[in-house]
């Protein structure tokens, strides 16, 4: 049995001021209560394997301003399940994964789902893969009789550590969304394509130390219109995204470290700025992750950490505020516990 509770508040700020005094006029929360299981059976082996599962789940759903009299904006409760099976077959360098998954939402009707992938090993040390599969996500409660955001996907790469100390993967990806709704608050339905490349690189550690970096295009479009899509407070499309990490992890002392950087582009329109939501990516977000394991031999021992987050104040939002912004520097550290 699993239980997973969900609350969130946000205030919406209406700048009414009256000697000096800036009131709030809403207040709305957002509760969302899931209970339920899932069970799954496996058979077989590394080689060929089949894995079949159900899942069940209650939910309760609610947004209401706390400082209205009104009705909710919804106040909903729903049971949904699925049954689904994955499998893989391996032939020498060939191996073959499917997948197939039946949904009874409970809200939004029935969907059927399929998955399909392969990877194949050229040499030992290159292989090469690709994917395809459709999905679906559930549609805003505030939103009445719509049909499911439907998602296909369809992905291939590469990964191999043929150059020396380096561990090397490209992936590319064309994803298909219909019915997409955007986040805002009053959300809108398009169809849209999303296509583009990753690339990761990693370094053999050399003294305790090694590089991670990873880069992300990304080109999205209205695909009735044939419009570019650009970010802006309902959607985020950023086409440049970068990731760099520095780990150092010394085994025998119990030491471990990472230093992470996320830049992001978020390609808002000309005059987003001017519009009481500007766009901000001038700076790289930095975090400083420290963790210290006082006995290493053993699984059960207490861990040490400390975690500095935003060192250096930087602002990157899409449709950010002064009241709604990335968080400024701030850290939290403790003592982690296993039982």
């Amino acid at each position: 049995m699993k239980e997973n509770y969900h609350n969130h508040v946000s205030d919406y700020v209406i700048p009414t001021f009256l000697w000096g005094i800036e009131p709030f006029f809403n207040d709305l929360t957002v509760r969302d209560a899931t209970r339920g299981f899932n069970s799954r059976i496996f058979w077989g082996d590394s080689q060929q394997n089949l894995s079949t599962g159900i899942e069940y789940g209650h939910v309760n759903a609610s947004n209401r301003d706390l400082l209205s009299s009104d009705p909710p904006f919804y106040d909903l409760s729903w049971d949904h399940w699925a049954l689904f099976g994955n499998g893989a077959y391996t032939i020498e360098r060939l191996t073959i994964l499917p997948g197939i998954r039946y949904d009874h939402s409970g809200v939004s009707g029935d969907n059927t789902n399929y998955t399909l992938g392969a990877t194949y090993k050229l040499t030992e040390n290159t292989v090469v893969r690709a994917y395809g599969a459709n999905g679906f996500s559930l549609t805003n409660p505030t939103i009445q009789n719509t049909p499911l955001q439907k998602i296909s996907t369809i992905q291939s790469g590469i990964e191999t550590t043929v150059i020396p100390y380096l561990w090397l993967k490209g992936t590319y990806f064309n994803n298909y969304l219909k019915n997409s709704q955007s986040a805002g608050l009053t959300p809108v339905i398009l169809n849209q394509n999303r296509q583009g490349f990753e690339v990761e690189v990693r370094t053999t550690p050399v003294l305790n130390l090694a590089l991670t970096s990873g880069y992300t295009y990304l080109y999205a479009k209205n695909t009735d219109t044939g419009e570019r899509l650009q970010s802006n407070g309902d959607q985020a499309v950023p086409p440049h995204t970068v990731k760099l990490a520095l780990n150092y992890d010394k085994n025998d002392l119990g030491l471990r470290g990472t230093l992470t950087g996320n830049y992001v582009w978020w390609n808002s329109p000309a005059n987003y700025p001017t519009i009481n939501n500007p766009s901000v990516d001038s700076a790289m977000i930095w975090d400083l992750h420290l963790n210290w394991k006082i006995n290493p031999k053993s699984e059960l021992s207490p861990e040490l950490f400390l975690s500095g987050h935003n060192l250096f104040n930087g602002v990157q939002t899409v449709g950010g505020t002064e009241l709604y912004t990335n968080a400024k520097r701030w850290f939290d550290g403790g003592l982690r516990v296993r039982f």
